[in-house]
């Protein structure tokens, strides 16, 4: 009787162990990353594993769910700079940054990945759209797509709060502006993410 007790309470400690390590493929949004300031890990690295997550979600939930559509690591990607929500015709160090982290995860993945600076916009207000709300990719990113025979692109929003800065990158179908897929996720805003994002309102892209 007590080696079964001992039996059961193994087995039952053994499940509740591999449920606890399971990620549900369809998880779009992270909760802000924790950074205890009394730590010397810099926040770079944070931001880095944050760019990552993001795109280790997308391809989870495309790879290993039902969704209609597959990236092929035949055909390039295009990844843009990451811009800001309130004004998408700037960007700042932090959403070039981001744009290029993204870019490299997905290049480790053994996508070909087609990297651009763009010269104009990336995105249009959709019709009947003021300054927010919904944005279409310009015809310039459409027209490069097609160019590059690129599957699809890969875009990203940012906001900047009083202490986190909200991330949303897209998978976007060139050819008719619908999302295929997008992830959400946010960072602590420190000294070293405010320096990052500090000359958003100086500059364009």
């Amino acid at each position: 009787m007590k080696t079964h007790r001992i039996q059961t309470l193994f087995m039952l400690a053994l499940v509740l162990s591999m449920t606890a390590c399971s990620r549900p493929y369809y998880n779009t949004h992270e909760e802000p990353l924790k950074v205890n300031p009394n730590k010397t890990e810099k926040t770079q690295s944070h931001l880095i594993r944050a760019s990552y997550d993001a795109v280790d979600r997308i391809l989870s939930a495309i790879e290993n769910s039902h969704l209609n559509f597959n990236l092929d690591k035949q055909h390039p990607l295009i990844v843009t700079s990451f811009v800001d929500i309130d004004d998408v015709r700037y960007s700042s160090t932090f959403g070039r940054m981001v744009g290029e982290q993204v870019g490299s995860r997905f290049a480790q993945s053994g996508y070909q990945v087609i990297e651009l600076k763009m010269r104009s916009d990336i995105f249009v207000p959709a019709p009947g759209q003021g300054s927010s709300g919904e944005f279409m990719l310009s015809r310039e990113l459409r027209d490069l797509s097609f160019e590059h025979d690129a599957q699809a692109v890969i875009v990203g929003t940012y906001a900047a709060a009083k202490d986190i800065v909200y991330v949303t990158a897209k998978v976007v179908d060139a050819r008719n502006n619908i999302i295929l897929y997008s992830t959400d996720y946010s960072l602590p805003v420190d000294d070293n993410i405010k320096k990052l994002l500090r000359d958003q309102n100086k500059r364009k892209r």
